[in-house]
């Protein structure tokens, strides 16, 4: 997850733009989006409580 990091911030330095897809509730997925800080996040229609 290190290296990640590292990799992500190389790609924002670039102009890159980080995106996270079908992001679930799970508490490993809240904690990879607190490393990543992305700048759009994908949330899976499982995380809707109304369906």
């Amino acid at each position: 997850m290190e290296n990640f990091i590292y990799n992500i911030r190389v790609l924002r330095t670039l102009g890159f733009r980080v995106a996270v897809d079908d992001t679930g509730i799970g508490c490993a997925s809240l904690h990879s989006i607190s490393e990543i800080m992305p700048d759009i996040i994908k949330i899976d229609r499982s995380v809707h409580s109304g369906h």
